[in-house]
């Protein structure tokens, strides 16, 4: 089993009245803060450690912000996640391999205190796990993955703003994490990507990504990733709810699905890489996998960066309402790379979430 590096999740709303104890500078304000959570990498694309507040240079609109810096083993504010995973007809081969890692969400992905949701996405957007620590009810939530709504629609954009919908019902001392297993681009949403951007930063979601080609993953899926196949006296998976995915008049019981034909699909490669476009403006990470060895890798990649950003905090009293720019620097340091928002909104009304 896999053994990542667990700590405490860090907070991350758009604006959260808090007072913030200090290193230097020091806040104590109820006024709203801006908590911007920062990844470090190196030339070789590890996480950089041990960094200090005045390695750093924070700016809003072009303008140099004092803040407060911790690290996410210093605060206790416990993980959301909604894992999004593409459940449509192109997806089945993919998903044999997907349905495995429910067991690794708790120990990689949410430590302890946090919880997380499964939402299947095809045709339609399909609850598949409320928020949960449990990871019995996880792991059955990602065997359903297997089955499929039928034919080749991928609503990605439309989940994720469900996803939204759902992490933003959450209590505000969570931190809000969107990951998304599924291909690249959409298929058919009828939310635009701008809207889901909007919606995902205002309510600071970070979206990060393990994506996967059909034209690969379908050459790479073997036998013993079918149910019981390496064991015919293996008993089945335990009961689990209804399938969601498969109304009457739907049926897939082939599962021959010529992903490399049809012109529509040629036309795809000049399409918006959707998920590209989601986790650069949240500061999250797109990660590709083929294999389960790959998806196992990816998710344990995902948790580390989790578990260990840096978190820079700042009062925006004075901000007006709407959308403002964020960009994050390390100072004389060459080589680095940092990912972070690129903005965050200030609203006209309150939050009046507990």
């Amino acid at each position: 089993m896999l053994a990542p590096r667990l700590a405490a999740g860090l907070l991350a709303l758009t604006l959260l009245p808090v007072s913030t104890q200090a290193q230097e500078p020091t806040f104590r304000t109820s006024a709203p803060v801006v908590l911007v959570p920062v990844t470090v990498t190196d030339r070789r694309n590890q996480f950089v450690e041990g960094l200090k507040p005045e390695d750093f240079v924070l700016t809003s609109d072009g303008k140099i912000k004092p803040f407060h810096m911790d690290t996410a083993e210093s605060v206790s504010a416990p993980l959301a996640i909604v894992i999004a995973v593409q459940t449509n007809d192109l997806s089945q081969a993919t998903n044999l391999k997907v349905r495995k890692v429910g067991s690794l969400i708790q120990p990689l992905l949410t430590g302890d205190r946090g919880r997380a949701a499964v939402v299947g996405y095809g045709d339609t957007s399909v609850l598949l796990a409320d928020f949960t620590r449990d990871p019995n009810i996880l792991e059955a939530a990602f065997e359903q993955t297997v089955a499929s709504q039928g034919g080749d629609t991928a609503r990605q954009i439309d989940a994720v703003a469900y996803a939204a919908q759902l992490l933003a019902a959450r209590p505000r001392g969570e931190r809000k994490i969107l990951i998304v297993l599924g291909e690249s681009k959409d298929r058919g949403s009828a939310t635009r990507l701008g809207d889901a951007l909007k919606i995902i930063q205002q309510d600071a979601v970070t979206v990060f990504a393990a994506t996967w080609s059909p034209y690969r993953t379908a050459f790479t899926t073997r036998g013993n990733d079918a149910p019981n196949a390496s064991n015919p006296s293996q008993p089945p998976p335990l009961p689990s709810p209804p399938n969601p995915y498969n109304p009457p008049g739907i049926s897939n019981t082939s599962g021959n699905v010529n992903v490399l034909g049809g012109v529509g699909e040629v036309a795809r490669i000049l399409e918006t890489d959707s998920v590209k476009e989601l986790v650069r403006a949240t500061g999250g990470e797109k990660l590709g996998f083929a294999t389960l060895k790959g998806l196992e890798s990816d998710l344990t990649r995902v948790g580390e960066e989790l578990h260990g950003q840096y978190l820079l905090s700042f009062p925006a009293q004075d901000a007006a309402p709407g959308y403002h720019e964020l960009a994050v620097q390390v100072k004389n340091r060459s080589g680095l790379k940092v990912r972070a928002r690129l903005g965050f909104w200030v609203s006209e009304k309150p939050d009046s979430r507990p």
